[in-house]
């Protein structure tokens, strides 16, 4: 019997395993990328290139600062693949340095969201600005921090701090 298993010994000759999965996967995997991350496999190969721009989960985070932030979320969202849904996104940072956080929030309800998670530690004010949200298509709303607005489709809200639930939720008929 030989020594090593025929996936150490494809390892050590440099074969590519994972150019050999269907771009659906590869997409997937990118999901649970950091979405700064995900953009920078554009730089691995031809295949790679947009391969970003349709990945069915978003999850930006806290960057070093205000323009860098908007300098990467604004492009990130209107370069994305119109036809590609998005499953779920998620925001993770203060939002004392975003300047269009109710611009994203509307963007990824227009793709579609089914999941939108929105964890804006420490205190802040609402920053859901315009008129009332609205989605067929969400299905979990996670908040901690901005308000919750009007949505008819809504199935599982989960929001912290409890005063914003007492103050701001629509109760429904």
């Amino acid at each position: 019997m030989a020594h090593g298993s025929r996936d150490q010994k494809a390892a050590c000759s440099g074969q590519d395993f994972i150019s050999g999965l269907p771009d659906g996967v590869l997409q997937h995997v990118l999901g649970y990328l950091p979405a700064v991350e995900a953009v920078r496999t554009c730089v691995l190969g031809r295949r790679w290139r947009h391969m970003w721009k349709s990945t069915r989960r978003l999850h930006i985070t806290k960057p070093g600062d205000r323009r860098a932030l908007n300098d990467f979320v604004n492009p990130l969202l209107l370069l994305r693949d119109r036809r590609s849904t998005l499953d779920e996104v998620k925001f993770d940072y203060d939002p004392r340095i975003v300047d269009h956080i109710d611009v994203w929030v509307r963007h990824a309800l227009l793709c579609q969201a089914q999941v939108l998670v929105a964890h804006f530690p420490g205190e802040n004010q609402a920053i859901l600005k315009g008129p009332p949200l609205d989605s067929q298509h969400l299905r979990k709303l996670q908040l901690t921090g901005p308000l919750l607005e009007y949505m008819p489709s809504l199935e599982t809200a989960f929001v912290e701090p409890a005063e914003i639930a007492e103050n701001y939720c629509w109760r429904g008929p």
